[in-house]
């Protein structure tokens, strides 16, 4: 029988779902609410590192990126929405849309998208589907399992939110590299506050931008970071994943609002 656990022994063109990348990000599979990185749990700025990664490296789980599925919901678990709800909200009322589900859900998705591997959604991920706090579904009525378009057309701005993150990411050599050699592409980890990291990333390869610096502050307070020589261009931020379409510059600082994601690139 072939696990996850002998993967380095299987060709590298075969992969597995990724439970530790889905439980750092959102939290793990014993309770409903237990919290991951973006529903303000334990956070460790090494650990978010492999994720990246996809453990992949020198002393890593898998030969290459190659044999990882990044994924933070599936079909037979908690829809990501009901799990941060439950998290960040008290799992009260899953159908309601607060604010503080909406800041953890677009933090999960800028994490899951700066995983290198391959990216797994559960369908409606990207517009807070809820299955109303049911696990697994897979014997529960087509009222629980349809997709609710009504839904997906209230929550627009955070389909708007993951469409802006897919596109970057095509246009992102360091995510999309799945080779043996993209674990050392993550040239830096650093962890200014116990609850935010700022990791350098090696994105040679044919993309405007030579080198990527992704934050992430998963705190309730703002966090200032202190940026690398040179002229950065803002890509994603807290509101909007398509700041790379209207480019501009910041130098010296940036700020991150709670709860929040920042992608900068440098020519």
């Amino acid at each position: 029988m072939a696990d996850k656990a002998h993967l380095k022994e299987l060709d590298a063109s075969i992969a597995a779902f990724c439970d530790m990348t889905r439980d750092a990000i959102r939290g793990g599979l014993g309770r409903i609410d237990t919290r991951g990185f973006a529903s303000g749990g334990p956070f460790n700025a090494a650990w978010l590192a492999r994720c990246i990664q996809g453990w992949a490296g020198p002393d890593g789980d898998v030969q290459a990126a190659s044999q990882t599925v990044n994924y933070i919901s599936c079909h037979d678990d908690w829809t990501l929405w009901d799990k941060l709800t439950s998290a960040v909200c008290g799992g009260r009322g899953f159908c309601r849309v607060r604010p503080q589900a909406l800041r953890a859900n677009r933090l999960a998705a800028a994490m899951l998208m700066c995983c290198q591997g391959h990216v797994f959604m559960l369908s409606g991920e990207e517009f807070a589907r809820t299955k109303r706090g049911v696990r697994n579904t897979y014997r529960s009525p087509i009222q629980l399992n349809a997709i609710d378009w009504k839904r997906a057309r209230a929550q627009r701005e955070l389909a708007q939110y993951y469409r802006g993150l897919i596109a970057l990411r095509k246009r992102l050599p360091a995510l999309t590299d799945k080779s043996r050699e993209a674990a050392g592409r993550v040239l830096e980890a650093a962890q200014p506050r116990g609850d935010s990291a700022v990791l350098l990333i090696d994105n040679a390869g044919g993309s405007p931008w030579n080198t990527l610096l992704v934050a992430f502050n998963t705190g309730p307070e703002p966090l200032v970071i202190d940026l690398p020589e040179g002229e950065w261009t803002p890509l994603v931020g807290a509101e909007s994943s398509f700041l790379w379409q209207t480019p501009r510059s910041v130098w010296a600082q940036a700020q991150l609002p709670p709860v929040s994601a920042l992608f900068l690139g440098r020519a």
